[in-house]
């Protein structure tokens, strides 16, 4: 089971890319393998109360900057679960609400393809 950190409600902020000021909630024990990328997102936005329109992950040992991913699409899904299981169980999940990082000047070209604290 992989320990998911979900930060939320902050902003994207560039030179260095870094997101400001989240709230984080913690996911553990649930067995994301047997979820579907749709299902992920749907409990994403139940557990935050956002839109979770665009999503992206990084590894908890990598910066944002040369670590991060988008969870888009199936595809996505696993190679996000396969980079948490990889990782010593632990990733982290970035929810961009406010489009922030399309207006960093970080294009898709460099991201990988690869608070409070509840539980789901």
């Amino acid at each position: 089971m992989l320990t998911v950190d979900v930060y939320h409600g902050g902003n994207f902020v560039p030179k260095p890319l870094v997101y400001f000021n989240p709230l984080k909630k913690s996911v553990t024990g649930v067995d994301l393998k047997n979820m579907g990328f749709k299902e992920f997102i749907l409990q994403l936005r139940k557990l935050t109360k956002e839109r979770c329109t665009d999503v992206y992950y990084c590894l908890q040992n990598r910066s944002v900057v040369d670590g991060l991913g988008e969870l888009r699409d199936d595809n996505d899904y696993v190679r996000f679960l396969d980079a948490g299981y990889a990782n010593d169980f632990k990733i982290n999940v970035y929810i961009d609400e406010y489009q922030e990082l399309a207006w960093s000047g970080l294009t898709k070209k460099k991201l990988v393809t690869t608070r409070n604290s509840d539980t789901l």
